[in-house]
């Protein structure tokens, strides 16, 4: 909710005003429209990486790109901070409107006043996404945790990978690969197969085929990684999961799980059956059923349906 201002605005003056916060990472950019005297609206803006930025280089930068972008510019503009380009952002204001723009830094009175409102609701967004943000690290920290002990895995399941299968009326078979560390979607490594081998809609030979590429190219990488000196955990296939799941029951499961073996690798394994939304494990016929609001499910559940989403993309 927005700080309201008990000022005796001029009611003739179109104004935005704009003000920043900021953490160690990220800056939160508050503006404000007033607008015959009363405050019509606002919005904040995350710039993520931005808090090591100045409010001046902070508040230029947003203001030529928010105005660029079609908003529209008032008649009077008041910022927290300017720097020393403010004369040039003012004239370029003036020819994006068309008209005069007053480009206004105040540090006393009723302007000075609003600048500060706008500057504590900045301030509150901030902390909003920090909580947010705590809430959301601390659910996910409880959700690898649940997972490792339902499944009985030796380590915390900070890399997951889903694989869904993905076809259209049998004719194009497509495999769909998505990565989750620290809980969260790592999009950069996602990846699509071509399915060769396979004719015809049979996802479980097609998720074998998958699983099989998968694993023989992270050990050809692996090895040639490490014969050059580099890094394994940055090649395209060489970093390898703490488990991996596979959208589909225990027939799907068999076929995966025994590819990666036939492949030479061994890592944890689970399938996530789509109608009851149980969990299976190789080998076993009965499945573990997770409390539907667990942290656990639920972050299965995302995988399962990014690896679906990118899978039909």
């Amino acid at each position: 909710a927005f700080a309201q201002p008990a000022l005796a605005v001029d009611i003739d003056v179109e104004q935005d005003v704009i003000a920043t916060a900021a953490d160690e990472s990220d800056a939160v950019v508050q503006v404000m429209h007033i607008r015959g005297g009363r405050i019509e609206g606002g919005e904040h803006y995350v710039l993520e990486n931005g808090g090591g930025d100045s409010p001046a280089e902070l508040i230029e930068g947003f203001v030529t790109q928010h105005y660029d972008e079609g908003h529209g510019i008032p008649r009077e503009l008041l910022v927290q901070a300017l720097g020393e380009d403010a004369e040039e952002l003012a004239q370029w204001l003036r020819e994006k409107r068309g008209g005069a723009v007053a480009l206004l830094c105040p540090q006393r009175g009723e302007k000075a006043a609003l600048v500060g409102i706008c500057q504590k609701n900045a301030a509150d967004a901030l902390l909003k996404r920090q909580q947010d943000e705590q809430l959301h690290l601390a659910k996910t920290s409880l959700a690898m945790q649940e997972l490792k002990t339902a499944l009985g895995l030796p380590t915390l399941p900070l890399r997951i990978e889903g694989f869904d299968i993905s076809n259209t009326q049998g004719v194009l078979s497509v495999a769909s690969m998505v990565v989750f560390e620290g809980g969260m979607p790592a999009n950069k490594q996602y990846r699509h197969f071509r399915i060769k081998t396979v004719e015809g809609a049979n996802d479980f030979a097609s998720m074998a085929e998958v699983i099989g590429r998968r694993f023989t190219h992270g050990l050809a990488e692996q090895r040639e990684r490490a014969e050059a000196g580099l890094d394994p955990a940055e090649g395209r296939f060489s970093a390898f999961p703490d488990v991996v799941l596979i959208d589909g029951g225990p027939q799907q499961l068999a076929f995966a799980h025994q590819a990666m073996l036939d492949a030479g690798v061994s890592v944890p394994m689970f399938g996530l059956a789509k109608r009851f939304e149980e969990i299976y494990l190789p080998g076993e016929d009965v499945p573990i059923v997770l409390d539907r609001r667990s942290n656990a499910l639920h972050l299965v559940q995302r995988v399962r349906d990014e690896a679906h989403r990118f899978g039909i993309t």
